[in-house]
């Protein structure tokens, strides 16, 4: 039977940093050996070196760095379809948005706020922001009248 896996969310602390949290986050994972954990760390920026020897059920560190100019990829390789997310996010630019996103926003806007609904109409749109937001990253925040 295979061990039940965790992920445990950190923000600013293990195993990247000291202190309390990171000294209970630490005995957490070492003492309990039944679990398969994967950290995901948030942090302000870029951190290349753990302040703790991880534990052998410690499985994947993913680092998120928050406040730094450099894109995690300029330090570590995480794989193809990270390199695929930060292409989408490269690719999606203004222009973009205003043509391809902003149209279906506007779409589904003028549906919420119509007095003649077909629900349908709901299924087409929910599906054009599906398949839209698939290939898209909006990086910024919508500041509608960046878009007219």
């Amino acid at each position: 039977m295979a061990k039940p896996s965790v992920l445990l969310i950190m923000e600013g602390t293990y195993p990247f940093n000291g202190g309390g949290v990171s000294t209970w986050a630490h005995i957490l994972c070492n003492r309990v050996s039944n679990v398969d954990f994967k950290l995901y760390s948030i942090n302000a920026s870029f951190e290349t070196e753990y302040k703790y020897k991880l534990s052998d059920n410690i499985n994947e560190v993913i680092q998120v760095p928050l406040w730094t100019p450099d894109e995690p990829y300029d330090y570590i390789s995480y794989g193809e379809e990270y390199y695929k997310t930060v292409a989408k996010k490269e690719w999606t630019n203004d222009e973009v948005v205003a043509q391809k996103f902003i149209p279906i926003f506007k779409s589904l806007l003028e549906f919420i706020y119509s007095d003649d609904r077909d629900i349908e109409d709901l299924d087409i749109i929910f599906h054009q922001l599906w398949f839209i937001l698939k290939i898209m990253i909006i990086k910024k925040p919508l500041e509608m009248s960046r878009f007219g």
